[in-house]
């Protein structure tokens, strides 16, 4: 039988991330709802890490739980539970994205301009594109272009500038790259949200277009490390999610696993953090942390209690050595530690199905 939703008992639920603690603190790639009737739920709010307790107490009622999902909405909850009602209301996960995300113009003779510190990402690509424009990188390569390089795909109705890197029978989207410190990524909220650099080089894609592309899930995120010493390392999250920037661009990865390198999990910390830039603080610092290491990420804290917090930044200052003060430049310090920078990085996600 359907449940209906009252108007008496609806409420906000928290949604939490599922952290099991007879497996070692590893997540279990689940969202949990507190006890309860989930059908009453009219909105939802970002939670934290929820801690499973064996024995859980006698006589409470059982957490929910629910796959991880790309929006979970009140309404999408109501689907899970099998709940009905006429309407509910809009959950504050949900995108409400009015604003048209902005495509670069791009002409044939444009030449990659690196250094310069504007918004716009210029490219230079002369492959040969299908005639009908796929959603990814994926549909390019299942087009029959097996050439990593600048491409155009429509996704959401919209025409989009991408490097595609074509590996192992899969096409990613590249969505940021770190070579040689041409590119300055100390750069402010609007220019990380419309994309900087030169896709060919060094760039960030944009947070308008890292949530379009990862807003319907099913998205895995690799990350390629390379270190001043010529090792390198892979990296692999399952899942991969950005929010829309209502809410800061919030972060959610799940489902880590090392492809090579034994790099460590310096993101997995940073799940449900705000973007932050020098202009727009979103940590829970009293310094701007994006500031302070000159470039936008997900952060959390920078105080003197650092190492509870920062993991990893991989938009930091672009230093030409290895050494370097604690935290600085590029980081991912389960791998090489606080004191050294990363000679460079590439991110880049694909769809899993």
């Amino acid at each position: 039988m359907a449940h209906v939703v009252s108007s008496v008992s609806a409420q906000i639920c928290t949604l939490m991330i599922d952290l099991d603690s007879r497996g070692c603190g590893q997540r279990m790639g689940r969202f949990v709802l507190p006890p309860g009737d989930p059908c009453t739920c009219t909105g939802v709010r970002l939670g934290g890490h929820y801690h499973r307790y064996a024995p859980e107490m006698q006589g409470q009622d059982p957490p929910l739980y629910m796959d991880m999902l790309p929006e979970v909405t009140a309404e999408v909850i109501g689907g899970w539970f099998n709940c009905t009602e006429s309407k509910l209301e809009e959950s504050t996960l949900r995108a409400t994205e009015t604003a048209p995300e902005l495509t670069p113009t791009v002409h044939p003779w444009s030449t990659p301009v690196a250094s310069t510190p504007t918004a716009t990402i210029l490219v230079a690509s002369t492959i040969p594109e299908p005639s009908m424009l796929p959603a990814d990188c994926q549909g390019i390569l299942d087009a029959g272009q097996n050439t990593s390089g600048v491409y155009t795909i429509q996704h959401k109705r919209q025409n989009m500038q991408v490097y595609c890197r074509m590996e192992s029978g899969k096409g990613y989207t590249v969505f940021q790259r770190r070579l040689d410190g041409s590119v300055s990524f100390n750069r402010t909220w609007q220019e990380y949200a419309e994309g900087f650099g030169n896709l060919t080089g060094e760039f960030w894609l944009g947070n308008q277009k890292l949530r379009s592309l990862t807003r319907n899930g099913g998205r895995e995120l690799v990350i390629t490390l390379r270190a001043f010493s010529g090792e390198e390392a892979h990296i692999r999250y399952k899942y991969f999610h950005v929010f829309a920037p209502e809410y800061t661009y919030t972060l959610i990865v799940d489902g880590f696993s090392e492809e090579s390198g034994d790099a460590g999990d310096s993101l997995g910390r940073q799940t449900f953090k705000r973007f932050s830039t020098r202009d727009k603080d979103h940590d829970n610092d009293r310094e701007n942390c994006a500031e302070k290491f000159h470039g936008g990420w997900w952060l959390d804290g920078c105080g003197s209690d650092i190492s509870d917090w920062f993991q990893s930044n991989l938009n930091g200052l672009y230093y030409n050595n290895a050494t370097v003060d604690d935290y600085m430049g590029i980081q991912w310090v389960t791998w090489k530690g606080k004191q050294v920078s990363l000679k460079g990085c590439e991110m880049m996600t694909r769809s899993k199905w």
